[in-house]
């Protein structure tokens, strides 16, 4: 693995090895690692005196000095010493790229004083689902990261933030289509709670689900089909998809034998199938897009326990007091 002598200073030794068919530093500390490691990805200019493997080594030196960190820095080929070309040569070598990396990944793992990331989390988890506008820059899974970040934090959550698909980036059709396309959302937003469920730091009933606008919409039948969320958190949601799809999008066929044939999955057909679970409903006064009485009436259909939040905001939420509200609900429900 090493190319040649290792360099040692001041309680970092520095190694050159080949990482696949690639150079590369391996910097770990004198006395052995201490259970972390640190796979560094140098950045690209190639008249810089850093545009390569060197770029992070002092950094390296440094974790490996005071944290036993074992790192390794390997040499980038693409596009260092392959300029791109056409799509499928530099799609395989992209492809290429991460399986060496892959391989410096794989000799981190292997090594004895290289220990398995443990779970962090203390029993709970969320699942946030985004709301829609693509012209918003939390239009996406990005919308609730800072809050997640800080469940983390002060709570221990484990919380994931998938990235909505429909109507992101399928529009609204026809009926037989959205309706499809809506079970699909939800089948993959299941599968999201697969994977949180699935850890060894996530307990049974300790998962939440908080949704914006399409995403709340979405969540709504994930609730209503999956008992393993306990507790929702509901901002800015419609009771029917036509509300939205109808006068927005161009919609193939009769309004009505649209709104009949969605009716199965909106959620004010849903939402009353959540309970004994609680449900927090959050709305804005000055929502241009639904009126006090459409959220009212969602309200209405849910089951007990439930709670209603009207705040002074418009459509995207983007008020304290509504982050706060959610927070006070997410505590009491995960028992934080």
């Amino acid at each position: 693995m090493a190319d040649g002598a290792p360099t040692e200073r001041d309680g970092a030794r520095v190694l050159d090895i080949r990482v696949d068919d690639r150079a590369g530093w391996l910097v770990e500390p004198i006395d052995g690692g201490g259970g972390a490691a640190a796979l560094f990805l140098h950045w690209f200019d190639t008249e810089a005196p850093d545009g390569n493997r060197d770029q992070f080594r002092d950094e390296a030196e440094v974790l490996a000095r005071d944290h036993g960190v074992v790192s390794i820095l390997p040499q980038g080929a693409f596009p260092w010493s392959e300029p791109p070309t056409d799509a499928e040569a530099d799609a395989r070598r992209i492809r290429d790229e991460v399986e060496r990396h892959r391989a410096a990944v794989d000799m981190l793992a292997a090594r004895a004083d290289v220990e398995p990331a443990a779970g962090a989390g203390r029993g709970s988890a969320v699942l946030f689902l985004h709301w829609f506008d693509t012209e918003a820059p939390d239009g996406n899974r990005t919308q609730f990261l800072d809050e997640a970040a800080r469940l983390a934090r002060d709570h221990g959550v484990v919380s994931l933030l998938p990235q909505g698909r429909f109507p992101w980036s399928e529009a609204p059709a026809d009926a037989e289509a959205d309706a499809r396309r809506i079970r699909d959302e939800v089948e993959r937003h299941r599968a999201g709670v697969d994977l949180l469920a699935a850890r060894d730091d996530v307990e049974d009933g300790r998962i939440a689900m908080v949704g914006h606008d399409f995403g709340a919409m979405h969540g709504v039948n994930l609730a209503a089909d999956d008992g393993r969320i306990g507790a929702a958190v509901l901002v800015a949601a419609t009771p029917r998809w036509g509300d939205w799809f109808l006068p927005f999008w161009p919609i193939a066929g009769d309004r009505w034998e649209y709104l009949r044939a969605l009716d199965p999955v909106d959620p004010i057909t849903r939402i009353a199938q959540l309970a004994p679970r609680a449900v927090c409903l959050q709305f804005a006064r000055g929502d241009f897009f639904i009126a006090d009485m459409t959220g009212l009436e969602l309200h209405r259909a849910a089951g007990e326990p439930k709670e209603l939040h009207v705040y002074e905001a418009d459509h995207a939420m983007r008020t304290p007091d509504a982050r706060s509200d959610r927070l006070t609900f997410l505590r009491r429900t995960l028992n934080l």
